[in-house]
């Protein structure tokens, strides 16, 4: 399941775990991460990181990614984070995972890629713009 924003970038998801064991959660959370994969086109340079993902639940909230779990946490659970400030590079895209805390009733999953209005060098803008890829029905 993947999706292409307006400045080249595909972001895949390649894998989600759910209810995820950690002690810093409330009792009405789910912890759950996500395995993404960050590619690009090369048209342009940055990309999206963790900060640019959120998950939609059941009534269409907007969750950002948990503190919750450290990253060594995740990491020594076997998750390793997606990198935050690395740009991919054509035919090396960023691969990693990111968490978030849900509601623990969350049934229908959605994965959020929000492209922010993006100025361009020599003039031009791209607009602001979210793009979904559907996890769960």
């Amino acid at each position: 399941k993947a999706v292409t924003n307006e400045l080249g970038f595909t972001v895949t998801a390649t894998k989600l775990v759910r209810n995820l064991p950690t002690e810093n959660k409330d009792d009405d959370e789910e912890v759950i991460v996500l395995g993404v994969s960050v590619s690009t086109d090369g048209t342009y340079t940055g990309g999206p990181g963790a900060g640019d993902l959120r998950i939609l639940n059941d009534v269409s909230k907007e969750f950002i990614k948990t503190y919750t779990i450290s990253e060594k946490e995740l990491t020594d659970l076997g998750y390793p984070p997606l990198p935050s400030f690395d740009s991919p590079e054509v035919g090396s895209p960023n691969v990693g995972y990111v968490a978030f805390a849900i509601p623990k009733d969350s049934k229908s999953l959605t994965l959020r890629l929000k492209q922010s209005e993006t100025r361009i060098i020599g003039g031009g803008t791209i607009a602001a713009k979210d793009f979904d890829i559907k996890l769960t029905d």
